[in-house]
């Protein structure tokens, strides 16, 4: 996505990751494929978004698309299911 992103003119693309779970070994793969590990400890990645990004979401266990809508307005989020944004839509 990064990629496409950049041949799309976009000036700059920042990868960051974030899930209080990652392992050491997880962090230093994602590092190494340049992304950046925010919010260790609590929701502190979610203050990164702003209207330029992009979600991406697998296994989510919280209610995302309630917390980004109190934050931002993502040009996209890309989740696993539709139910885990919000199964009564």
């Amino acid at each position: 996505m990064a990629e496409v992103c950049c041949e799309s003119g976009a000036n700059e693309v920042q990868l960051m990751a974030q899930d209080p779970d990652y392992t050491e070994q997880t962090k230093e793969i994602l590092e190494k494929n340049g992304f950046t590990i925010v919010g260790q400890f609590g929701a502190g990645g979610f203050a990164e978004i702003d209207e330029e990004s992009v979600v991406f979401s697998a296994f989510v266990e919280a209610p995302l698309k309630q917390i980004i809508a109190d934050i931002a307005r993502p040009t996209v989020i890309i989740g696993t299911t539709f139910g885990a944004f919000n199964d009564n839509e």
